[in-house]
């Protein structure tokens, strides 16, 4: 028996076009993490990826830091949580 189509929800990928790119002082301060912080726990995959703007610039997605805000265990790797079980 197939399953119901109504279970599989995927979901509705972010309008990126109304979304603004903060800057790492702007993120810094709404997070309240250090700009190292934010770097680290980004290469450990901990913080959402940021955008190269320009050559020498890069910007996070608000709505990435919005959510990142309300739900920061969402951003932990599941190899880190797998790892952390044991």
């Amino acid at each position: 028996m197939p399953p119901d189509a109504a279970e599989f929800v995927i979901p509705a990928a972010k309008d990126r076009r109304t979304d603004s790119l903060l800057r790492i002082a702007t993120v810094a301060q709404r997070t309240g993490l250090s700009r190292a912080t934010i770097y680290r726990l980004e290469a450990a995959g901990n913080f959402p990826n940021r955008q190269q703007i320009s050559p020498r610039c890069v910007g996070w997605y608000g709505s990435d830091i919005e959510d990142f805000i309300a739900n920061p265990k969402a951003f932990i790797r599941t190899a880190k949580r797998r790892s952390a079980r044991r």
